[in-house]
């Protein structure tokens, strides 16, 4: 029988980042799955504030922690793996599989964004990189670091998207939408598009994704999270650098929005997605140093009840929040932004309250127990009670 990890296995430094990155992506996913698919919509008024907001402190930051934890975890799953003697190729392989199962589900029949197929397409580039020596999976890193922003430099800075944002793509939002109305057209649609969209995407994001998940893997093997207390002045270092750095790429951003009136999505992006390094950075370094806090302890203690069950909270944060809103308004397309800064935070304690509830009773979430038993194929796995 395989064992789930225990109480005492688990660090909840990790927990806590991947819970607060729930939230942020939580934050990042409700305009499009409910407002609309944003694309080049325009913003203003209160609406164009949030979204400024949401450009300096969200949009990009939690995907990129996201992306960061899983090559961590990664490292983890297949270090245990070695250790108990399986077959730690074939079970990685046999888990992104089912990863990639589980995104064209919640592709399919949800919603166009997201992220899992895409994880799991790229995470195959990881099973090379295990054995390999830090200093080597450093340097990958890096190296596919700096082609992902010369990549997306060309991208957002060039004439390709110039060009695009004069044409009459820039629209100030579909007149009208709803996620569960012609849900069954939908579905046809979204299933059509899904080889083409999946593909394209791993290839265009392999670079920045796949850079993450080293990075992750790195700190992984150099035991980072074993050894908080010496890495500490490099993380206070680290703190501060990147907010600086942080700070600078806000300024083309805040310029943009005090002289616009429709503020764009994508009109700064590149400084969007490059401020989403920098930030990840510093978000993570800020918790661990939080964490070494008695009384800050306490506060960031029950975001690691929904990073234990990431994957089961967010498919759940599409599947409630698409039910409510398609009952609550005929027409999402009117919904303002601003109303993500009352609705998001709300569900969220909802979902620490139940995660907290279930944990209480069974070792992991009720997604992550079927990820697990299908990985495995251990008939006498069961969703027990937590240790």
């Amino acid at each position: 029988m395989v064992k789930s990890i225990t109480e005492k296995e688990r660090i909840i430094e990790i927990d806590i980042i991947r819970g607060i990155a729930i939230l942020g992506i939580f934050f990042v996913n409700f305009p499009e799955m409910i407002i609309a698919p944003l694309q080049m919509v325009k913003y203003s008024g209160l609406d164009a504030f949030i979204r400024l907001l949401y450009n300096l402190l969200i949009q990009t930051k939690f995907y990129t922690i996201f992306s960061f934890l899983f090559g961590l975890g990664f490292y983890i799953f297949m270090s245990r793996a070695e250790s108990r003697g399986d077959k730690m190729y074939k079970l990685f392989f046999r888990r992104l599989f089912f990863l990639f199962i589980f995104g064209f589900v919640h592709f399919a029949f949800l919603w166009h964004g997201d992220i899992l197929n895409m994880y799991a397409l790229v995470g195959v580039w990881l099973l090379l990189f295990y054995s390999r020596k830090p200093k080597t999976i450093l340097i990958w890193a890096v190296v596919l670091l700096v082609i992902a922003v010369i990549f997306n430099g060309f991208i957002y800075l060039g004439p390709v998207l110039s060009e695009f944002l004069d044409e009459a793509l820039v629209q100030e939002g579909l007149t009208h939408y709803n996620p569960l109305q012609g849900w069954m057209q939908k579905v046809a649609y979204r299933i059509s598009l899904f080889s083409d969209r999946s593909i394209t995407s791993a290839i265009g994001y392999t670079p920045e994704i796949l850079s993450m998940f080293l990075f992750g893997l790195y700190v992984g093997k150099i035991k980072f999270f074993n050894r908080l207390e010496e890495f500490t002045p490099r993380i206070k270092k680290a703190q501060i650098v990147s907010l600086i750095l942080s700070f600078v790429l806000f300024i083309p951003m805040v310029n943009l929005y005090l002289n616009s009136t429709d503020y764009q999505l994508q009109s700064a992006y590149f400084f969007v997605w490059l401020s989403g390094k920098t930030m990840a950075v510093f978000y993570i370094s800020t918790i661990l140093l939080l964490n070494r806090k008695e009384k800050c302890q306490k506060m960031l203690k029950p975001f690691s009840y929904v990073g234990k069950m990431a994957l089961t909270n967010y498919i759940g944060q599409t599947i409630f929040t698409a039910v409510i809103f398609s009952i609550l308004f005929k027409n999402t397309a009117i919904i303002p932004l601003w109303l993500s800064v009352l609705y998001c935070p709300l569900f969220y304690v909802i979902q620490v309250k139940f995660s907290k509830w279930w944990l209480s009773n069974h070792s992991m979430g009720p997604l992550e127990w079927v990820w697990r038993y299908a990985t495995y194929f251990k008939k006498d796995y069961k969703l027990g009670k937590s240790n």
